[in-house]
């Protein structure tokens, strides 16, 4: 085990956003049988100082040139906005190192470039996929370490297609917060790489569109790899110390971060465990990253899993069973306890199983990494949130990254 005292920031994804389409000439859009239907977009001022973000409404844009807009709801800056944009007859395309490109309204280029340039950097506008099912949007706490010292940042919310809006924090981090931030709403997405059709070669994708679970799990990892934890509004912010590396002393091995608060200390691991913590003497607190094969992902055979390895144990007895969120993804847990008097400990088995990614859904193996966290027994059965809200295990959760995708 490899350990470090600062988190290993690493770049996001240098990724050129998708494009999203753009307006063009004058008056509204007109639709033909055979055009490509018109898209809804979200409009958004960012503050270039806060970067705190303003609905201006909504507008509908032309998916093929002349990109022609109009305006679907909002007052009258949009409808000003809007009428610019389709008064353009050309955009200006500067690339680095590159001279500066006149770009026609009748170029496919030319809503990539108006978007990304005449509305962001010179407007401070942003077009936004619109959610087809609304959810309300959530907040979290934005934080990160350094030589062992935890720094918030400040708190942004989440909405349905997963756009950050940073909603609080000091002015010394804005500028950070903010710059990160921007490059996430950027993206129209990610993309996994899936095997190639028969016959094909080379390499394959597939888009994972925003608003998805997995969508989320990816921006959330993303984020932690340019050094910021997402963590519930509210939460305490731990002292830690950052661990980063190829885990796993025996066997296989997978690249593991986390940031562990400073009342854990690291275990030697064992054949098949990835890291191992434990508490300070005096009581039951402790997590685990372990290895797990021949468990398919549903409720029954999670708890066949739990009853063969731990339902031996002195005063077993199970606790509640469902989805917890845990590492930024939703994960089938099973609580249980065990021991008895002042011994008993409350104990949570969450898997976390590999993905096989295919060109049209993601499929589930029997195998992965189980999530094992330990705290002491309370009255009655332990409760799931019992785990997620834990004052200690709860910070180290929210920034605990296993790939399960490389370094066997």
């Amino acid at each position: 085990m490899r350990q470090v005292s600062a988190v290993i920031v690493l770049a996001l994804l240098a990724c050129s956003p998708d494009p999203a389409p753009a307006p063009s000439g004058s008056g509204a859009p007109t639709a033909s049988a055979s055009a490509p239907a018109p898209e809804l977009r979200d409009v958004m001022r960012i503050d270039p100082t806060s970067f705190e973000a303003t609905p201006l409404g909504r507008l509908r844009i032309a998916s093929e040139p002349p990109y022609l807009a109009e305006v679907v709801e909002g007052g009258d800056e949009l409808r000003a906005l809007v009428a610019a944009m389709n008064g353009l007859d050309h955009v200006t395309s500067a690339g680095v190192g590159m001279p500066p490109q006149r770009v026609e309204r009748s170029s496919t280029d030319f809503a990539r470039i108006m978007e990304h340039g005449w509305l962001k950097k010179t407007h401070h506008v942003e077009l936004r996929l619109t959610a087809q099912a609304p959810r309300p949007a959530r907040r979290f706490d934005v934080w990160g370490a350094h030589d062992g010292k935890s720094t918030l940042f400040g708190q942004v919310e989440v909405d349905a297609m997963d756009y950050l809006r940073v909603v609080g924090g000091h002015a010394d981090h804005r500028a950070r917060l903010g710059k990160i931030v921007a490059e996430r709403n950027a993206r129209g997405g990610e993309s996994v790489q899936v095997p190639p059709p028969d016959g094909e070669i080379g390499k394959w994708g597939r888009s994972i569109e925003r608003g998805t679970p997995l969508h989320f799990a990816m921006m959330r990892d993303l984020l932690l790899q340019a050094g910021l934890v997402l963590a519930p509004e509210g939460r305490a912010v731990p002292a830690t110390y950052s661990l980063e590396g190829p885990m796993a002393r025996y066997g296989e091995r997978r690249w593991l971060s986390a940031h562990v608060p400073g009342e854990l200390r690291v275990v030697p691991p064992g054949n098949g465990v990835y890291l191992h913590l434990e508490g300070p003497p005096g009581g039951p607190l402790g997590f685990r990253a372990l290895a797990y094969a021949g468990v398919p992902y549903d409720a029954t055979s999670l708890r066949a899993h739990v009853l063969r390895s731990y339902g031996s144990a002195s005063g077993f007895a199970e606790g509640e069973a469902g989805e917890i969120e845990l590492a930024g993804r939703k994960l089938l847990a099973l609580a249980f306890r065990e021991g008895e008097g002042r011994a008993a400990a409350a104990r949570l088995v969450a898997l976390w199983p590999d993905l096989l990614h295919l060109s049209d859904r993601d499929e589930r193996h029997d195998r992965g990494v189980a999530l094992e966290l330990t705290i002491a027994a309370g009255e009655g059965p332990p409760k799931l949130a019992d785990f997620a809200a834990h004052p200690t295990l709860g910070p180290l959760t929210d920034s605990f990254y296993v790939d399960l995708d490389t370094l066997r």
